[in-house]
């Protein structure tokens, strides 16, 4: 059945490879705006709490690939409903 999957997150990138990595360009970009605006209100000057912000997050290359690597089928369900970075953690779980 995994095979399967695979297969199939294959073929839904292939058509919806555009709009699946604007939606996780977005869902990326929301998270380090939030935990920079937390950073922000905790003291921070806003290149530091921005800088703060992308480091706490983690590399965004890796989560991006992470997300597009044979887990497209789990992001593709998820991706209207709870957004990228979520679908990660669906992915995760299956």
């Amino acid at each position: 059945m995994g095979g399967l999957k695979t297969i199939w997150s294959r073929v839904v990138a292939l058509f919806w490879r555009r709009e699946l990595d604007r939606d996780l360009e977005d869902e990326l970009r929301s998270h380090i705006e939030i935990a920079s605006e937390e950073n922000r209100r905790s003291g921070m000057p806003d290149e530091k709490a921005r800088q703060k912000a992308m480091r706490d997050f983690g590399g965004l290359t890796q989560v991006r690939e992470t997300v597009r690597t044979g887990e497209g089928l789990p992001f593709f369900g998820c991706r209207s409903s709870c957004g990228a970075r979520r679908a990660t953690l669906c992915s995760d779980s299956i």
